[in-house]
């Protein structure tokens, strides 16, 4: 499949990056990302938890 870069803000930085967990659940609305005078898509995150 095609990669999407994905942005959140406001994480629990003690629960999160979790080393073991394989799988997520997201919450997240899509979205463009300019910078620079480019634009790709970018998922902006929501809410985050382990599957």
């Amino acid at each position: 499949g095609t990669m999407i870069d994905a942005i959140a803000f406001n994480i629990d930085l003690r629960r999160w990056p979790d080393p073991s967990a394989k799988t997520l659940h997201l919450v997240y609305r899509l979205d463009i990302n300019e910078f620079r005078g480019n634009r790709s898509a970018q998922l902006i995150v929501s809410h985050l938890e382990v599957a």
